[in-house]
């Protein structure tokens, strides 16, 4: 419908502090910068990525701890007395 074509593709996984995959980055279609058309992804690039990953992880893992620790089905029971 809106004759966009992926061409190019880099994905890196979003891993948790155990290093279990949590989510993907991936980036689709590298432009050239003069011309604009799709190239491969550099490998130099990769590095750069895969930082990138890891802050998004984190970010992601600790609103996934936030949201567990704040959600309205965890039930705070009081023990003992006042």
């Amino acid at each position: 419908q809106y004759d966009y074509h992926s061409q190019s593709f880099l994905s890196v996984p979003l891993l948790n502090h155990a290093q279990e995959v949590i989510g993907v980055m991936q980036l689709i279609n590298a432009r050239n910068a003069f011309n604009q058309d799709v190239i491969p992804f550099s490998a130099q690039l990769e590095p750069l990525v895969k930082g990138l990953a890891s802050y998004a992880a984190v970010t992601l893992e600790n609103d996934m701890l936030l949201h567990a620790a704040t959600s309205p089905d965890r039930q705070v029971r009081k023990t003992g007395t006042e």
